[in-house]
């Protein structure tokens, strides 16, 4: 190939110009590296124009409940040293508003004060009444007289403003609906118990801007540094995916070279020849790394598998490369060496390059970015290890010295070889093709499930979120709601009664929204008889001030007031959350589970029992909405990169191979892997997720790789023995194995399950590549 040609001459003509090129681009790409940044909002992966997306932009917009941060602190006489702790946290640049009182928790009671009736609990509307009539009314009426009496100038505008002291039982039902099992006789939200309180904090930007996040918790500790802290949201949320992002990124990358190293050496018997071999890779992945960053934008928690999985694939080339180039030393100068070993595998190293890149790209057509983003840059990683193998390995052996005229060999690719030509050959071969036809028997009648739950990407002992599951079981209500979205159309009254027909069985800690501007028929029926037993209470309440020797007409303008609010009906303005969306207007009914909700299943439940208690469907929105989203777009992804890897990797290898049947032994090693795979997860019932789905087509892409080497090699040197391919191929996917293999170390599970899939693909590639494809290479002569 007059490319690779090209290469060979600049190598051997220029080759401290090409060295010191390549050396400036490393620096420059090392000095990057620090600046990388990672992505762990799984929301912003999907297109923004996404309709699901943008609904739940819209949520935050009217309860930016990702922004909200629960402060727990825990101290002697909290309920005293609360009132400080707000205050400081007033003071922080980094917040926009702090919560600390029952009252600022409840938030607005607009439409309490316009109907209260219909929000009190019902022993606080019993305690109402007995304060309107009979005894309970003049009782208050007494009080209200020795309050004057105790202080006559204070005592007069109170009592003036309130002469029955209803505003105390007002404020209680305010405070009583509050979801929080609280410790009587604080303003303050201390929790039950009276060790503990909480703080409400709005932060001024959302979680995912890593920078801010990290810089609002810090600040949040140091001000609280004196008591027992514990931070609940989505802000801590983010931190701890953000560094595990990061530890994964360092444990995997550092596993994987290690691991290859140490089988290099040993496989290779000498220290040097696989430092020689990893240089390349290593710079291919400091190259990679910035580049991608700066193309693709902050790393997601899945690009981060990116290095370690290049360490793997990137050795492949280098690998070929210096076993060939081992054996035209022996023969040749070092240019004529280079020249011959270029000419011998680079065809076979461009079209394993070319294939596994297909794979890659493929995945750049996806709608969700994640993927779109992995792919496109372990295309870019890729390449650039092809690009380093070609050029910087050859200027590494320019000061190699000369090979020893017999290289080590490895007896594993001879035992492959022995026993792909003994009888036992034919029936291994049969084996595997039979494990591939039931894997894909297994994989098409059972099928493939695929989950998108958020527990692919955080641990199961995730110290975050099970610290937000204890304090949500504590206070017995999720951070995270339910939104109803409610259109013109839609019955408000049915969705207020299943609504509370859900609260009273315990699905629902509390809710808020346009739905309670719509009581059910026993609240109505309740205040109707409120208010039949109470009738007269205004006149009553005037006669009883005479008798006590006041005046009723100063206390006429409060207790018409409180007349006005007891006839008064609920007024939906008053609870208005109102959220545009496709085009129209909706209110929305925001619904607080008792638990989170973390899963499909749960959430399918729980949207069932919510259509059963309303007696109709209804739209409702949620995280697992989103994730819900990204399974349906994920899966359409994976079917289209694995067709178009498909097609891309048989047009490819039919055009190296240089025949239909070549072509198809070339192919027999992915197809095998692929159908083995497969059949492996519909069995074992293992789900593809939003990590590990990757790995299937990758499969086609790798798998190709040893097809394509192996014609070349029988071509060229004629028989049926790998012999220093077969070395090559076993080299190559040991050290594939290991790079994939050391994902398993990563914290987060999909990634983890990402490393066994492709594990077993690649064992499968490997058992057909140096079993299945001699045997019937040796049937294809003896039938030619």
């Amino acid at each position: 190939m007059k490319g690779l040609s090209g290469f060979s001459r600049l190598i051997v003509e220029r080759p401290w110009t090409l060295a010191c090129i390549l050396w400036a681009v490393t620096l420059l790409a090392v000095w990057k590296i620090p600046d990388l940044r990672f992505e762990p909002d799984v929301s912003r992966l999907l297109p923004q124009d996404n309709p699901v997306i943008q609904l739940g932009r819209g949520l935050q917009g009217i309860r930016p409940t990702s922004r909200t941060l629960l402060v727990e602190v825990g101290s002697d006489k909290i309920a005293e040293k609360l009132p400080e702790l707000a205050e400081r946290l007033r003071q922080s640049p980094y917040v926009e508003e702090v919560a600390a009182t029952r009252a600022e928790f409840a938030g607005s009671s607009d439409g309490f004060k316009q109907a209260p009736l219909y929000y009190m609990p019902p022993d606080l509307l019993t305690r109402l009444e007995d304060r309107l009539t009979g005894e309970g009314r003049w009782s208050a009426l007494e009080d209200s007289q020795e309050l004057l009496a105790d202080d006559p100038v204070a005592g007069a505008e109170i009592v003036q403003s309130d002469p029955l002291g209803l505003r105390w039982l007002m404020e209680e039902a305010v405070l009583e609906s509050l979801p929080l099992q609280l410790e009587p006789g604080s303003e303050y939200v201390v929790l039950a118990g009276g060790e503990r309180g909480v703080i409400r904090v709005k932060g001024h930007r959302v979680p995912y801007d890593l920078p801010f996040t990290k810089k609002l918790l810090n600040d949040l500790q140091e001000r609280l540094s004196d008591v027992d802290v514990r931070l609940h949201g989505a802000y801590t949320q983010a931190a701890a995916d953000s560094e595990r992002v990061r530890e994964d990124l360092t444990s995997s990358s550092l596993t994987s070279l290690i691991f290859v190293c140490i089988f290099l050496a040993l496989s290779m018997r000498r220290l040097l020849d696989p430092i020689l071999v990893f240089i390349p890779v290593l710079l291919a992945i400091s190259w990679a790394l910035p580049l991608g960053g700066a193309i693709l934008g902050p790393l997601t928690a899945l690009t981060v598998s990116s290095a370690a999985i290049l360490v793997g694939l990137g050795v492949d080339f280098t690998i070929h490369y210096l076993v060939r180039y081992r054996s035209e030393s022996q023969h040749h100068t070092y240019g004529e060496a280079v020249k011959a070993t270029l000419e011998a595998v680079g065809p076979a190293l461009v079209a394993g390059m070319l294939t596994t890149v297909a794979a890659f790209l493929s995945l750049a057509l996806a709608d969700f970015r994640g993927l779109r983003m992995f792919g496109l840059l372990l295309a870019i990683g890729l390449t650039l290890a092809f690009f380093c193998a070609v050029t910087v390995l050859p200027l590494l052996l320019r000061f190699r010295g000369k090979f020893r005229a017999t290289a080590p060999t490895c007896w594993i690719p001879r035992a492959f070889d022995r026993v792909a030509e003994s009888r036992a050959g034919f029936p291994l071969t049969v084996l595997l093709f039979v494990t591939a036809c039931v894997g894909c028997f297994f994989a098409a009648q059972r099928g493939v499930d695929f989950s998108s739950q958020i527990d692919s990407f955080r641990p199961q002992d995730d110290a975050v979120a099970l610290a937000a599951s204890r304090f949500e079981q504590e206070v017995g209500f999720s951070l995270m709601p339910v939104a109803i979205l409610l259109d013109e159309d839609s019955d408000r009254a049915a969705v207020a009664g299943g609504i509370e027909k859900l609260r009273e069985e315990g699905r629902i800690g509390f809710s808020e929204g346009v739905h309670l501007a719509y009581p059910t028929d026993a609240r109505k029926q309740s205040v109707a008889s409120f208010r039949e037993r109470t009738k007269g209470w205004l006149d009553g309440t005037r006669r009883d001030l005479e008798s006590l020797g006041f005046d009723p007409e100063p206390f006429d303008e409060s207790l018409n007031r409180y007349q006005s609010m007891f006839t008064g009906e609920p007024d939906p303005a008053a609870h208005e959350l109102q959220l545009p969306a496709a085009g129209q207007m909706y209110d929305v009914a925001l619904c607080y589970p008792r638990s989170s909700l973390l899963s499909r299943e749960e959430w399918q439940d729980f949207l069932t029992s919510l259509e059963d208690a309303v007696g109709e469907p209804v739209q409702a929105f949620h995280v697992q909405s989103v994730l819900e989203e990204i399974r349906h777009m994920v899966i359409r992804d994976l079917v289209r990169s694995a067709t178009t890897t498909g097609i891309v990797c048989v047009i490819l290898v039919l055009i190296f191979a240089g025949g239909i049947r070549a072509g198809i032994l070339a192919l027999l090693p992915c197809l095998f892997g692929f159908g083995v795979t497969l059949g492996a997860l519909a069995f074992f019932g293992i789900s593809l997720n939003m990590a590990n789905c990757v790995a299937i087509p990758f499969l086609l892409g790798i798998g190709v790789d040893h097809g394509v080497h192996l014609v070349s090699h029988f071509r060229k040197n004629g028989g049926c023995r790998t012999g220093s391919c077969g070395v090559a191929i076993w080299r190559s996917s040991i050290t594939t194995i290991l790079g994939f293999g050391s994902l398993i170390t990563a914290q987060t599970p999909g990634i983890a399950s990402m490393g066994l899939i492709s594990i077993l693909g690649v064992v499968t590639c490997l058992l057909t590549s140096l079993i299945v494809f001699p045997v019937l290479w040796r049937l294809w002569i003896r039938s030619s």
